[in-house]
């Protein structure tokens, strides 16, 4: 990997964690310059706020070929509460005719609310090579990178004046990969804020945009701790009867999984006036293994898969267009329940959804 002034090669050092979790946020946020608002309504039942745009529409007008995001989730409440922190980092590719861009966005979600920590972005002539290859990430002024032997990501840190936060995918429990350059794996690890450290899960899903996985797809990352963690990545395909086929990943105790036609509801809607558009506040989730084509007169199974996903709070963000429709960018922080082989798992996560 070629050098880069801010790729590091060594681990940073924890920060202590001298005050609480929102207060030490709001302290490193005001330090970092970070011009996101906190949603305005944090309460739970409330999602789909307005918040500052996370992702400003880009200057070229190219293909999105390429994207990788680590999502980090913190562990589960013993007790039910809601009290999950969630932190995506998102790396981007467009291929034009005449220049490349590369993209770098940061978010945090927790009970408050959501912030937009850092957007970065990166220019070059097209075919001049700086960049690198689109599939890899290249690290910026404020997002740094950590990487170990043979170029294993090890820690993401993002830089302010304040202090620093890292996530560290840590231990790999599970990898999926699939030509080209497809890869599913998720982590035990571990997220360090100025009030002091989260043990959770990172999924790290590492995409080519193309056939089979639109630039505006959604995707979801949920765990109910060690019994399970899914990866659910939406397919091409047009909605039928209001369903979204998913391709899904997913890890229990008793092994991996990989299912290719995951069903996803929107099963309620709500206004975003900004865009004018409708977006999903709860979501159903199945998965049924019975083929009616092997045995037409055979009774359907229970489904594999079910359960319902809700959205605590949102960071919702409207891109720019034409119109009337306009383009919109959401993060919603997740909890629900997952049914697998007749077993209740809670679970909590996180949704990226887009709508060009």
């Amino acid at each position: 990997m070629a050098t880069n002034p801010h790729q590091i090669r060594r681990s940073a050092p924890a920060l202590p964690g001298a005050v609480s979790l929102a207060a030490a946020l709001v302290i490193t946020l005001i330090a970092m310059g970070c011009e996101g608002a906190p949603d305005p309504d944090p309460v739970p039942q409330e999602p789909g706020a307005e918040a500052a745009d996370p992702q400003p529409s880009p200057t070229l007008e190219g293909e999105w070929v390429y994207e990788r995001s680590l999502v980090f989730v913190s562990e589960l409440d013993a007790g039910g509460a809601d009290s999950t922190v969630v932190i995506p980092w998102t790396f981007r590719s467009l291929t034009a005719e005449t220049a490349e861009l590369r993209e770098r966005g940061v978010w945090l979600g927790e009970v408050d609310g959501w912030e937009s920590l850092a957007m970065e972005a990166d220019t070059a002539e097209a075919g001049d090579g700086s960049l690198g290859p689109t599939w890899r990430i290249l690290p910026g002024p404020r997002v740094r990178i950590v990487v170990g032997p043979g170029d294993a990501l090890e820690t993401l840190i993002l830089r302010g004046e304040a202090g620093e936060l890292e996530v560290r995918p840590g231990t790999l429990l599970s990898e999926w990969t699939r030509p080209p350059r497809e890869a599913i794996r998720i982590h035990r690890g571990s997220a360090v804020l100025p009030a002091g450290v989260l043990d959770g899960f990172v999924a790290d899903l590492a995409l080519p945009l193309g056939s089979l996985t639109p630039p505006d797809g959604d995707w979801i990352f949920v765990h109910g701790g060690d019994r399970l963690q899914a990866v659910l990545v939406q397919q091409p395909d047009e909605a039928t009867d209001g369903v979204h086929l998913f391709r899904g990943w997913i890890r229990t105790e008793a092994g991996d999984e990989t299912w290719p036609g995951v069903q996803v509801r929107w099963d309620e809607l709500r206004a975003y006036e900004p865009a004018r558009r409708d977006v999903p506040v709860r979501w159903l989730v199945q998965v049924n293994d019975h083929d009616p084509d092997a045995d037409p007169e055979a009774e359907e199974p229970s489904p594999r898969l079910a359960g319902y996903l809700e959205t605590m709070n949102s960071h919702l963000a409207v891109g720019e267009g034409e119109g009337p429709l306009l383009p919109v960018h959401g993060l919603f922080r997740l909890q629900g329940e997952l049914v697998l082989d007749g077993d209740t798992i809670p679970v909590t996560g996180v949704a990226r959804h887009r709508q060009p």
